[in-house]
């Protein structure tokens, strides 16, 4: 048979303070970390090393024992102190809790080891306890919502029957106070009645401190569903919440989109009855995966049937919430239907514009190409060689127009053509003029995009070029080598033509230089130079975003 001997009383106080401290932050895990719960369990924790303590008196030295003991049990109702005053959102001003723990050190060291006695020690301990104790009575008392009054006196009660017997233990101490200075040795009726009161505080506050917890976070959560429901309800966008695929909650914004009447119309049908059957199961798929992964389904694009059987385009997106306590689905909704119809009508319009424009390319195409071939028959009707020769020169250039809308024509992009395509191309149509020269051309092009407007005074300026490399740089053979390069850097083109001809006639001056082609290239590119290196070599740059499209010779 256990005898309820002081030992005894303090490991049941001990261990019923460790299991609650154990349950509070148990509590604290399952509701997401609150603050007063956190205090509660902390100064529970303390109060039962504490009790650990005192329960292993006359093993252990007196100034853990008697002195760290009692200041840790102060200490940990001075945590519960300010668990109570964080649950009921307050703050305190100054910490006299704190100077209470300093106080019961200051007291027991010095009635411990300077003026030993228990009577005192065991009056000090009740006075300052029982002050903290009726402190938490009347935080408690005064909830700030006025809400669970029953629990709060519940709670209350239990700080105030063990504060009483507080009190009654310490003033009996007073009259009848133990002979033994060995608190293990001091037996009685108060003694014992105190201890178990301590242990009947910590049941009272395993029930109560959890139910005035819950109670809080159930009203918050009923507040904040009511503020969600408020803010869904004025939302403009549409909003449902489905159990499994069931309507159980639609706002006004979706009734006006499905053409209900109410929303009784709406509610406990299939989600699946305003979506087409072919993608029923896709639907129920991203509803189970809301239900399983608890993460939000990525917007997607999908057709829905209104009530009235016309068809509208949304974008649909669905994310898991809680809704009156169950997993639920809330599905938005976004009308895309004017979008869509604005938008088919631009690529209509776009499609339109693509045709008339390449009507257009293929209409200049043609009527440059009746140009020269109009220029041919000139020329092939002319007897004299010098307006042969300026008619041919013409046609080239004529040509290399022709090939340009040609390519913007055969391109996807009427703006932008290749650059390599383009010059390939419009070398091998000179190079066709001149079938009777067996001249190699090499050709070294990176391939970038320019608008045709730039493109075409690039091309002129090698037409230009080129021509005259074959009339006149290889004199005397019928044989050449010519290199073509051109890259970009940054906004500037550079072009480079290097043949292995005669070269330049001695005293050649680029600037006292009055000749047609020699005006062209300067007034086609930003810079022009020409040498004699082995042969000669044309090097012009083009600024992109200043090249002359127009040729203004006055």
């Amino acid at each position: 048979m256990i005898s309820f001997d002081i030992r005894t009383l303090s490991f049941l106080v001990m261990l019923s303070s460790l299991l609650l401290a154990i349950g509070l932050q148990i509590v604290n895990y399952v509701i997401k970390k609150d603050t007063s719960l956190r205090l509660w369990a902390i100064g529970e924790t303390v109060i039962g090393i504490g009790m650990v303590l005192v329960w292993l008196r006359d093993f252990i030295p007196d100034y853990l024992s008697i002195v760290l003991s009692n200041t840790l049990l102060v200490t940990g109702i001075g945590f519960q102190y300010l668990g109570n005053l964080s649950f009921q959102g307050k703050k305190s001003t100054f910490p006299w809790y704190w100077c209470l723990s300093a106080l019961t050190a200051i007291l027991f060291i010095y009635f411990t080891y300077f003026m030993p006695n228990l009577s005192v020690r065991i009056v000090a301990y009740s006075i300052i306890a029982t002050t903290l104790r009726f402190a938490i009575a009347y935080i408690v008392l005064r909830p700030k919502d006025g809400q669970d009054r029953l629990v709060h006196w519940f709670v209350a009660m239990g700080y105030i029957i063990t504060a009483i017997f507080m009190v009654i233990r310490g003033v009996s101490n007073l009259f009848m106070g133990p002979t033994n200075q060995n608190l293990m040795a001091a037996g009685g009726m108060i003694q014992a009645i105190f201890f178990i009161s301590e242990i009947g505080l910590r049941l009272v506050l395993a029930i109560g401190l959890p139910l005035l917890v819950f109670g809080r976070t159930h009203r918050l959560l009923i507040a904040g569903e009511q503020r969600y429901r408020t803010m869904i309800e004025l939302s403009p966008a549409p909003m449902l919440v489905l159990y499994d695929d069931r309507i159980c909650y639609v706002n006004p914004a979706t009734i006006k989109m499905l053409g209900a009447n109410s929303a009784q119309d709406l509610l406990s049908k299939s989600f699946l009855d305003f979506v087409n059957p072919d993608i029923h199961n896709s639907v129920l798929m991203r509803i189970q995966s809301a239900l399983v992964t608890g993460e939000t389904n990525p917007k997607v694009e999908e057709k829905l049937n209104k009530l009235d059987g016309t068809t509208i385009v949304a974008d649909v997106q669905s994310t898991p919430i809680l809704y009156s306590g169950q997993t639920a689905v809330q599905v938005i909704i976004n009308d895309i239907t004017d979008h869509k119809l604005k938008e088919e009508k631009i690529k209509s319009l776009l499609a339109e514009k693509e045709n008339l424009l390449k009507e257009v390319h293929h209409r200049v195409k043609n009527n440059i190409a009746s140009i020269s071939s109009l220029l041919y028959l000139q020329a092939e009707d002319s007897t004299n060689a010098e307006v042969k020769s300026r008619l041919h020169t013409a046609i080239s250039h004529v040509d290399s127009m022709c090939i340009l809308y040609e390519k913007l024509l055969l391109g996807n992009d009427y703006q932008e053509v290749s650059v390599k395509n383009y010059i390939e191309s419009l070398v091998d149509s000179i190079v066709g003029v001149f079938s009777d020269k067996k001249v190699t051309i090499e050709q070294r092009i990176n391939d970038f995009d320019l608008e045709a407007d730039k493109l075409v005074s690039i091309g002129m300026a090698l037409n230009e070029i080129l021509t005259n490399a074959f009339k006149y740089a290889f004199i005397g053979r019928d044989s050449g080598h010519i290199l073509i390069h051109i890259d970009r850097i940054g906004n500037q083109v550079n072009l480079s033509v290097q043949d292995d001809g005669v070269g330049l006639k001695d005293g050649y001056d680029i600037n006292k230089t009055s000749g047609f082609g020699s005006m062209i290239l300067k007034v086609l590119s930003t810079s022009y130079s020409i040498e004699s290196n082995n042969g000669t070599r044309s090097f012009l740059t083009f600024e992109i975003n200043n090249i002359r499209t127009k040729l203004n010779v006055s």
